[in-house]
């Protein structure tokens, strides 16, 4: 007897279960996430969900993976770009020893530039050796003695417009005027000061005037005796310089030498002279 209720019992539950299936389905019916799942509902549960997971995934945004470490961000450009002005041209060089009056002048006023050396303006020192020639006479105590030519080397240091100098002077022998059988000799050595004028306009031509003083010897001879004695000497001298090269200029002036007084065999002789002087001078 208890058999056939659970049988019965087990038969009721299965037809119940039949017919309410199709109930439950049609009121668990899922909900539609977006148009292209309208028709899902009858496919199975589990295709359901892999279209769910594909819906969602399209609707999320994808993951930005960050970097360990960001990268600096470029600053923003500006949208004007600014155009840096041109370089302005340097200007030819022009040397030191060209004044600044000549450097406006140009070939364009049938002129050439200067290429000599500006004795006056030029800041630096320079340093020259010259080389004269004289030609003179030798007087004593106003009388004239004897003509004399001889030479002069010198060295010296410039700056601007003034220069240093040292100067060695030779007359060779040579006959007096009124005595035949006498002979005169002179050495000096002198240290000197110029000062250098400067012309407006001419560069190239510069006077100048110094003085100097030293030492002086002089050598008297005659066919039976010979004499010489030192003294001190002195000069006062003026001249014009002209400028072929920034190195090589041509030197004229005059000079007044005085010799001095030796005492030559217990005599005392006053020679002084006047001479005039060509020379070239060199700068390095």
């Amino acid at each position: 007897m208890k058999t056939k209720k659970i049988i019965a019992c087990l038969l009721c539950a299965t037809l119940f279960s039949a017919a309410a299936a199709p109930l439950y389905a049609a009121g668990r019916r899922p909900k539609v996430i977006n148009d292209e799942w309208e028709e899902g509902w009858e496919t199975t549960f589990f295709e359901k969900e892999s279209k769910k997971k594909q819906i969602l995934k399209k609707e999320r945004p994808q993951p930005v993976l960050r970097r360990e470490k960001d990268e600096q961000k470029p600053m923003p450009q500006s949208l004007y770009k600014v155009e840096k002005p041109a370089p302005e041209p340097e200007p030819e060089p022009i040397e030191d020893f060209v004044p600044a009056e000549r450097r406006s002048s140009g070939r364009e006023n049938n002129t050439d530039y200067y290429t000599g050396r500006d004795y006056v303006s030029s800041p630096a020192i320079s340093h020259y050796a010259a080389l004269k020639f004289l030609q003179g006479r030798i007087e004593n105590g106003g009388a004239p003695f004897t003509d004399s030519f001889g030479a002069e080397l010198s060295a010296g240091m410039k700056r601007k417009a003034l220069r240093t100098e040292a100067a060695f002077i030779y007359n060779p022998q040579s006959e007096a005027l009124n005595n035949h059988n006498t002979k005169l000799q002179a050495f000096a050595f002198l240290i000197s000061m110029y000062a250098d004028m400067k012309l407006s306009g001419t560069p190239e031509l510069v006077p100048y005037v110094g003085a100097g003083a030293g030492m002086s010897n002089i050598t008297l001879k005659t066919n039976t005796d010979k004499g010489s004695g030192s003294a001190f000497a002195y000069h006062a001298s003026a001249g014009l310089v002209y400028s072929f090269t920034e190195n090589i200029a041509l030197d004229l002036g005059i000079r007044y030498l005085n010799y001095g007084s030796p005492e030559i065999k217990n005599v005392d002789f006053a020679f002084d002279s006047t001479q005039f002087m060509l020379g070239v001078k060199a700068f390095f």
